[in-house]
């Protein structure tokens, strides 16, 4: 099963650097990133039976916080770490032509620091490219400022599109 791994200090000298296990679990964990602040790390994991969204403290790792509330994968942060997106699958899961559900949770600091995630919330569904659960990828991105979407659609599920060309040519027959 998969592992999430850390990496200090990555641009420093060769060899100077040993990776070392963030977490270790007999689930699978995959699709880490680290918030903005570097202070959290969210993951998704399939340790309750199906995959959901969790986030841990880092560097400790000690005690998590499920974000999900009906399965998730490939978290992402919001530029200044106040949301956390998501998709959710469609339904049971089950049926890979369905639109995914797009999630943000809000995020908020409790007391003493403590991470703190608000109901989810959806913003809006799609089709998205099945992706293999056995490798690292994305099926989207967002802005910085969590208002722009780059996502990998379904071949399938894109709206055709008409392009015109000497379009005024045709006007000028027409008049």
């Amino acid at each position: 099963q998969g592992d999430i791994w850390v990496l200090p200090n990555p641009l420093g000298t060769a060899g100077e650097s040993k990776p070392y296990r963030f977490l270790q679990t007999a689930a699978d964990e995959s699709q880490a990133q680290l918030s903005p602040d570097g202070r959290w790390v969210a993951y998704e994991s399939n340790e309750s039976g199906k995959t959901e969204v969790y986030v841990r403290p880092f560097p400790t790792g000690e005690g998590r916080r499920k974000v999900s509330v009906k399965g998730g994968y490939e978290p992402l942060w919001r530029g200044d770490g106040r949301e956390l997106f998501y998709v959710e699958p469609p339904g049971d899961g089950q049926h890979p032509g369905a639109a995914y559900s797009f999630m943000a949770a809000p995020v908020t600091g409790g007391a003493n620091g403590s991470f703190v995630a608000g109901t989810p919330l959806l913003l809006f569904s799609h089709a998205i490219r099945l992706r293999s659960p056995d490798v690292n990828e994305f099926s989207f991105t967002v802005s910085a400022d969590g208002k722009r979407f780059l996502v990998l659609s379904k071949p399938d599920a894109q709206e055709s599109i008409h392009v015109l060309t000497n379009w005024t040519q045709q006007m000028e027959k027409k008049n």
